[in-house]
C-alpha cells in the first residue's frame, strides 16, 4: 500500500488491521493502537480478547475459507463492541491476507439494550393494561348483564306486586268459596306462562282434597275415565306434595322418581309445579301448574309460594266467615229459643238482642227495651244491674245478682240476673258486649225460703232426738257397767269364796253357778258395748273401729275384712263419732247376715274439707230399690236410718249395689 492509503487508513473512524492466515496482525491503524495497543506481530485473539487460541466465529477462518466478506459483531475485552467486516486482501508477496475493518457500535448497542428494554417494559405495560382493560370489560359486561336481570327482576316484581295487588284485591270480598281458587288460579297461569293447571283446597271436615278449578281444556281433552272434583286419596306427584308437605318443580316429570306413573288417557305433562298452602303449618290446599312455555325455576317457584300463601289466608278467611255466619245463627237461634229472658247489651248501652222468653216473661218488646233503657229495673234494682254490668265492661269476670224487676203489667218478680262478657275476636280482645241470662225465681224463692224453714226445724228437732237417744244410752250402758257389773262381780266372789269347803256336791252346784254368772257378766257388757261401746268415749274413734274389727274377725270366718285408715285422732268431730260407729256396725252385721262375701273393706279417709267413710264389699248385691225399711228388720239401723243419721248430720249418703255386682256404702261429712 502506498502512503496515500496508509495515511487513509491511518486517520478513518474506524479499527482496521490486517491479519495473516496464522492470526498475526501485520498492521493495525492508530484507532486500533488506540484501544488495543501495538499488536507487535501478535495474533488477533491474543490482543483483542486476551485469548490463547482462535475464537470459534473467527473473521479470517470464514473469509479465508468463503474467499468473500463477511461481517460480525465483536465484543472486546474492555467491553467495547465493533461491527467488524472482514475481506480478503492480496499482500505484496501473493500471499492471502484479510482486512478487517470494524465500526465502533458499543453506543448503538447500549441504545439498542436500553431501547429494548423500554420496548419490554412498554409491552409489559401494554399487557397488563390489556388485562386490567379486560377484566374491566368483563366486570362492566357482568355488570351491564346484571343490571339487564335486575331490571327485568324489577320488571317481574313490579308485574307480579301489580297481580298480587289485584288479586289481594278481588280475594278482599269473595262471592263465594269457590271463586278464591279461580281468582288464584288465573293470576297463577299469567305470572308463569303456564297453560295449565288447578287451585283446590281440603275440606276440613273429609279430609278429601276439593278442586274446582280443573282448567276447563284439560276436562275437554283429558280421557281418564271416571273424573271428578273430589279427590278422596292423594295419588300421583301432587299427591306426593300433599302427603309430604313439600313443594315439588319437575321439567321432566315422567321419569321424576316421585311419580306414580300416568293415567290412561291422561294429557302429558311435560313441566310440574305444585306447591302446599299452609295455615298455622297444616297444610290446606295446593296449587298445580303445567306446561309453561320454559323450564320452571326458583322464581316461578317463588311466585306460586306466595300465591299460595294469600290463597290459604283468603281460603281460611272465608271458611272462617262462613263458621262465623253459621255460628252466628245457630247461636241466635238457641239464644230465641231457649225458655229463660236473655239479653245482650253492648258497650254502649243498646240492648242488642232481647229474645221471646224475655218479651213473654216482661212483656216489653225489643223496640220498646231500646226507647226506655232497661224499663224493668228501677231504683235500687237498676243501680245493682247498671253496677253488674259495667264491672263485667272492666273485666272483672262474670257475675250475678238477685234483684226485683218489674213487668210492662205492673206485677213485681223476684229476678236472678246471671252474666258474662262477650270478647272481640280481634287482637286486642276487649269485651265487646255483655250477655245477661234472667230467671224468674219468685216461686223458687218462696218454695226455698219455705224448704229452708223447715229443714232448719227438723234438724233441730232430729238433734234433740239424737242428743237425748244417745243420752239414754250412755245411762243405760253406765247403769248396766257400775252397777249390774258391779253387783254380779260380787256375787261371784262369794260363791268363790264359799269353794274352799269340802261339801263336793256344793262344790259342783257353786262352780255351775259361777260360769253362769260370768256368762251374765259378759253378756251384761255385750250389751252395754252394743248400746254405746264405753271405749269410744275413753279411748276414740279410731280404738273403736280397730276393737270392732278385731271382734269382727274373731265372730266371722268369711268375709275377709281389710281395714285402712287415713284420718288423726283429733280430725274426727266429736257429734260424728257415734254416728259413723252405727254405720259401721249396722253395714258389717248386714254384710255378715246377707252378702256372702269373701272380702270387705272399710275406709275412712279425709280428702280437704270432706271426711268419708266407705264399706264395700264384694258379695251377691241387691236392688237398692226393693229394700225397704221393713226389709231391714227391727234390730238394726237399716238402709233408711243410715242414710237418715248421716243426713241430719249434715252429710251425704250414697249407696251402689246390684245384684251380683257387690255392695258399696259412702258417707261424707264437710268439715
Amino acid at each position: 500500500m502506498n502512503r496515500l492509503q496508509a495515511s487513509i487508513l491511518e486517520h478513518l473512524p474506524a479499527i482496521v488491521y490486517v491479519l495473516a492466515p496464522d492470526h498475526t496482525i501485520h498492521y493495525a491503524n492508530r484507532l486500533f493502537r488506540r484501544h488495543f495497543g501495538d499488536p507487535g506481530r501478535r495474533r488477533c485473539h491474543q490482543v483483542i480478547r486476551g485469548l490463547d487460541k482462535p475464537c470459534a466465529e473467527c473473521v479470517l477462518s470464514r473469509v479465508l475459507e468463503s474467499s468473500g466478506v463477511h461481517e460480525r459483531e465483536m465484543v472486546c475485552s474492555d467491553d467495547l463492541t465493533f461491527q467488524v467486516a472482514g475481506s480478503p486482501y492480496g499482500g505484496e508477496d501473493g500471499k492471502p491476507f484479510v482486512l478487517a475493518v470494524g465500526l465502533d457500535i458499543s453506543q448503538r448497542k447500549i441504545n439498542e439494550f436500553v431501547l429494548q428494554r423500554s420496548h419490554d417494559e412498554l409491552e409489559r405495560r401494554v399487557s397488563r393494561r390489556t388485562e386490567e382493560l379486560s377484566r374491566l370489560n368483563a366486570h362492566l359486561q357482568g355488570e351491564i348483564e346484571q343490571h339487564k336481570q335486575t331490571s327485568h327482576q324489577l320488571k317481574f316484581q313490579q308485574d307480579m306486586c301489580l297481580v298480587l295487588v289485584d288479586l289481594k284485591r278481588a280475594l278482599l270480598n269473595p262471592k263465594s268459596l269457590e271463586e278464591i281458587p279461580d281468582l288464584v288460579l288465573e293470576k297463577a297461569k299469567q305470572l308463569t306462562g303456564s297453560p295449565l293447571g288447578f287451585v283446590g283446597h281440603i275440606d276440613p271436615k273429609t279430609g278429601h282434597f276439593v278442586s274446582s278449578t280443573m282448567t276447563r281444556d284439560v276436562w275437554t281433552f283429558c280421557k281418564v275415565r271416571g273424573k271428578t272434583e273430589v279427590f278422596e286419596h292423594y295419588k300421583g306427584l301432587w299427591g306426593w306434595v300433599l302427603r309430604n308437605h313439600k313443594s315439588l318443580l319437575t321439567n321432566d316429570p315422567a321419569n321424576d322418581p316421585r311419580s306414580g306413573g300416568t293415567p290412561d288417557g291422561h294429557l302429558s305433562i311435560r313441566r310440574l309445579l305444585c306447591v302446599p298452602a299452609f295455615f298455622n303449618d297444616q297444610p290446606v290446599g295446593m296449587i298445580a301448574l303445567a306446561n309453561a312455555d320454559h323450564d320452571y325455576s326458583s322464581q316461578d317457584l317463588a311466585v306460586a309460594e306466595r300465591l299460595a300463601n294469600i290463597y290459604a289466608l283468603s281460603l281460611q278467611r272465608k271458611l272462617t266467615e262462613e263458621h262465623l255466619r253459621w255460628t252466628n245463627q245457630h247461636l241466635n237461634g238457641l239464644l230465641q229459643a231457649s225458655p229463660l229472658p236473655i239479653m245482650v247489651v253492648n258497650r254502649d248501652g243498646e240492648t242488642t238482642l232481647w229474645n221471646k222468653a224475655a218479651q213473654k216473661i216482661f212483656g216489653w218488646s225489643h223496640k220498646e227495651v231500646l226507647d226506655q233503657d232497661f224499663p224493668m229495673f228501677a231504683g235500687t234494682a237498676a243501680m245493682q244491674f247498671n253496677a253488674l254490668r259495667d264491672s263485667i265492661l272492666h273485666g272483672l269476670g262474670e257475675g250475678s245478682v238477685e234483684v226485683q224487676a218489674r213487668t210492662k203489667k205492673g206485677p213485681l218478680l223476684d229476678v236472678a240476673v246471671f252474666s258474662a262478657p262477650v270478647h272481640s275476636i280481634d287482637h286486642q280482645n276487649k269485651v265487646c258486649c255483655v250477655i245477661f241470662v234472667m230467671d224468674d225465681i219468685t216461686s223458687d224463692k218462696a218454695m226455698k225460703n219455705a224448704l229452708q224453714d223447715s229443714q232448719r226445724q227438723l234438724r233441730h228437732l232430729s238433734a234433740q232426738l239424737l242428743q237425748t237417744l244417745e243420752m239414754e244410752r250412755k245411762r243405760i250402758a253406765l247403769e248396766l257397767h257400775d252397777r249390774i257389773g258391779q253387783s254380779l262381780t260380787a256375787i261371784k266372789y262369794c260363791v268363790e269364796s264359799s269353794l274352799v269347803q269340802n261339801d263336793l256336791q256344793r262344790q259342783k252346784i257353786l262352780r255351775s253357778g259361777v260360769a253362769m254368772i260370768q256368762t251374765t257378766i259378759d253378756e251384761v257388757r255385750k250389751v252395754a258395748m252394743d248400746l254405746r261401746p264405753s271405749m269410744l268415749d275413753d279411748l276414740g274413734l279410731l280404738a273403736t273401729i280397730n276393737w270392732f274389727c278385731r271382734e269382727f274377725r274373731n265372730t266371722y270366718s268369711q268375709p275377709r275384712l281389710v281395714k285402712r285408715i287415713f284420718v288423726k285422732k283429733n280430725q274426727v268431730p266429736e257429734p260424728l263419732k257415734i254416728i259413723i260407729y252405727r254405720i259401721m256396725q249396722e253395714a258389717f252385721n248386714n254384710i255378715a247376715k246377707h252378702s256372702q262375701a269373701s272380702k270387705a273393706l272399710l275406709v275412712l279417709k279425709k280428702n280437704k274439707n270432706i271426711l268419708e267413710l266407705k264399706i264395700r264389699d264384694n258379695g251377691q248385691g241387691f236392688d237398692p230399690q226393693r229394700i225397704t225399711y221393713q226389709e231391714q228388720g227391727a234390730g238394726g239401723l237399716g238402709l233408711a236410718s243410715m242414710q237418715e243419721q248421716t243426713e241430719m248430720s249434715g252429710g251425704c249418703f250414697t249407696i251402689l249395689a246390684g245384684p251380683g255386682k257387690g255392695t258399696t256404702i259412702r258417707a261424707s261429712w264437710p268439715l
